[in-house]
């Protein structure tokens, strides 16, 4: 299969994730699912490719928020150092706090909260670090399964247009 870079870009992860965000995040955070009482949080999504520099590998960055509340900038700086240091060393952010803290760089957020699916990585900050964790692998499994499901129908009209061509 094609790298996920070959089906997500700047432009379409940003609706892909706003979407998904919209029809599942948000609605748990207005009924408070979540626990905390959060009324934000922020998300960045990177792909996991070692030859790009953490900045050319960033596709989103963004805050969310609930109606009537203001964005801390707090947020988007833990997920995007989640982020960073994932894309760094390979490893989650929780995995790489619990298990390998001689990898941590200044700079790098001590909390959980990142997972990567397939070549891509997300990271998620604004809640208890178990529940970034779980928001992130959702957002990370929705975007490798829209890759995916790219990625077959490229192949279904290739088969469709050797066929054409055959006939």
């Amino acid at each position: 299969m094609d790298s996920p870079s070959a089906y997500l870009n700047h432009d379409n992860t940003g609706l892909m994730v706003r979407e998904f965000v919209s029809e599942l995040v948000i609605p748990r955070v207005r009924d408070d699912y979540y626990g905390s009482g959060e009324s934000q949080f922020a998300v960045c999504v990177v792909l996991e490719a070692p030859d790009l520099e953490f900045e050319e590998a960033v596709l989103l960055e963004k805050a969310f928020c609930l109606p009537g509340f203001e964005v801390d900038p707090k947020y988007q700086v833990n997920a995007t150092a989640k982020a960073r240091s994932h894309h760094r060393t390979g490893h989650s952010s929780g995995e790489l706090v619990s298990l390998k803290p001689a990898l941590l760089r200044s700079g790098d957020c001590i909390w959980g909260g990142s997972a990567s699916v397939d070549g891509i990585i997300v990271a998620v900050s604004g809640f208890k670090h178990y529940w970034d964790v779980q928001i992130a692998g959702q957002i990370a499994y929705e975007l490798a399964g829209r890759v995916m499901h790219a990625h077959l129908q490229g192949i279904e009209q290739m088969r469709a247009n050797r066929v054409a061509i055959l006939s």
